[in-house]
């Protein structure tokens, strides 16, 4: 399941805009998918975007349970709900669930959104005939304005999933090759004495990088990616990149450790893809958590960041909450 707490503003006054603006709060155009928005306040502001996979029939209570569990989490005042699918039949059978489970949350909007219309399940045969409300998906006004403001919107999840694959072909073996070098140089301070040492050799080793791409200046040769996923082994250099990210900056830092897990090669994903994971929750891009914690877990299925930060999603929490901390440099791995 895919969770979002997006920080954009994004302003719907109508079930179309609404439909016009999920994709941008996602960061794909949804398939086949359930969508539940808790919304908060007089003025219904956006909370958790929770979307999972339309599920048949028979497993729509199951589903139902594990979603709308997840928004009566947040405590809404109220919640959007949403079948993007042509299947009428599954679509009916996920609502109906999930209203079920609403408790007393208000239900402000219900709808299936199909290839080419939608139907609202709260509105009257004059508002909303059988035939369904005719629409064109991805060309409206909302949309755009968040396309313009720098939000990206792909296809589907798996073109947004893409967008974070580990290299391949001649490329991972110009990676692992320029890994190496970098394993050597960094030998032996990666075993020194204390974590002190190792994190002052290992920031003075990356900042320079670091610095220049958060800046937005050139992007990192192979060499210094190599450089930055070898010294993400060292838990006090992990641990100080980890305390950096804040709010105001995670976009920022989005953009640079995904330009590192891009070519990060083994066994150095787990903590890349966890820095890259916990950027995205705190940017609130729950598809991109999600998946490099996928990535994270093919590398070390018990790395403890990555779990911490599953069990962060799992919980619904969201990165409003976020105020930073200070890690016990060597207590986490």
């Amino acid at each position: 399941m895919t969770e979002n707490h997006a920080p954009h503003v994004l302003k719907a006054s109508s079930l179309t805009d609404l439909i016009d603006v999920v994709p941008a709060l996602f960061g794909f155009h949804p398939r086949e998918s359930f969508i539940a928005i808790s919304t908060h306040g007089p003025r219904r502001r956006f909370g958790l975007h929770a979307r999972i996979d339309l599920p048949q029939p028979v497993d729509a209570e199951l589903v139902a349970d594990m979603v709308m569990g997840q928004v009566r989490h947040q405590k809404p005042d109220g919640v959007i709900l949403m079948c993007f699918s042509d299947d009428q039949r599954a679509a009916d059978a996920m609502m109906a669930a999930a209203r079920d489970r609403l408790g007393h949350i208000s239900l402000d909007e219900a709808a299936r959104v199909g290839s080419d219309r939608f139907w609202s399940y709260l509105c009257s045969d004059v508002c909303c005939p059988p035939e369904g409300v005719p629409i064109d998906t991805g060309s409206g006004v909302l949309l755009a304005e968040a396309i313009y403001a720098g939000l990206s919107v792909l296809p589907d999840r798996a073109a947004l999933v893409d967008t974070i694959a580990a290299v391949t072909g001649t490329e991972f073996d110009t990676m692992v090759r320029a890994t190496e070098v970098a394993l050597g140089l960094a030998a032996s301070a990666l075993t020194g004495p204390t974590s002190v040492d190792s994190l002052a050799e290992g920031l003075s080793r990356i900042e320079p990088a670091l610095s220049r791409v958060l800046a937005g200046g050139a992007d990192f040769s192979d060499d210094e990616v190599a450089t930055i996923s070898v010294w993400m082994t060292a838990i006090a250099v992990r641990d100080e990149m980890w305390t950096r990210m804040t709010r105001a900056n995670a976009r920022a830092h989005v953009d640079l450790w995904t330009r590192v897990a891009r070519r990060v090669v083994p066994p150095f994903e787990p903590a890349v893809l966890s820095l890259l994971a916990f950027a995205c929750w705190l940017n609130g891009n729950g598809v991109l958590c999600r998946a490099a914690l996928e990535r994270a877990f093919e590398g070390d299925p018990d790395y403890s960041m990555a779990l911490l930060i599953e069990q962060t999603l799992d919980s619904a929490i969201s990165p409003d909450l976020w105020s930073g901390f200070m890690h016990e440099q060597g207590e986490t791995a």
